[in-house]
């Protein structure tokens, strides 16, 4: 069931989640081409995901009720409260995926856990040109964090930029709220922290 108390209108810039295989947890930004309203469909174009064509942005139809709006910008100190164990979202292949904080360093040194494989960095182009277009005076941009998925257990190097909090949506409140733990595989368990 679809709750009214929002609905995306045509070319609203919003979010969906894509509850597929390697997708599950991932948020991507969209923006609406058309509504279905007695279907409750809404054909979206997701930037971040290619379609058949190369180059051409990925156009499907999702459930209205995956949408939601863009959320909240990143409150300033969010970056400088994150700690070992904290969940976040991070930006990687253009959507938003939910992680756990491994390990916080300064200036690309990490210690802590020796040989930590990071399999995608901020060295990566896309990386680089979101934390640059996104980059505000004054951020944590120069401190970076191991960051692990919480659904695949892939590791990643993220600046500021390129984390936010974990926001969920309430249809029924009509706004935002920061979740301190992350749904597993898309279910509604929370993440537990291993210690």
């Amino acid at each position: 069931k679809v709750d009214t108390g929002w609905l995306p209108a045509e070319w609203d810039e919003v979010e969906v989640e894509i509850p597929v295989d390697g997708m599950t947890g991932s948020w991507y930004p969209v923006t609406v081409l058309r509504i279905h309203g007695d279907e409750k469909l809404a054909r979206v174009e997701i930037p971040g995901l290619r379609g058949e064509c190369a180059g051409v942005p990925l156009r499907e139809w999702h459930p209205l009720e995956r949408l939601r709006p863009q959320p909240p910008t990143t409150p300033a100190e969010f970056c400088q409260t994150l700690k070992p164990g904290a969940v976040a979202e991070v930006w990687y292949q253009g959507g938003w995926w939910q992680v756990v904080v491994k390990q916080v360093a300064q200036d690309d040194n990490f210690t802590g856990e020796s040989g930590a494989a990071v399999e995608d960095g901020v060295c990566g182009e896309s990386l680089l040109a979101y934390a640059a277009a996104t980059h505000h005076e004054g951020s944590a941009a120069a401190q970076q964090w191991l960051v692990e998925s919480i659904q695949y257990g892939h590791t990643h190097c993220a600046r500021a930029p390129l984390l936010r909090p974990i926001w969920q949506w309430s249809h029924a409140e009509r706004g935002w709220s920061q979740r301190d733990e992350a749904r597993v595989l898309g279910t509604q368990r929370p993440y537990k922290r291993k210690h």
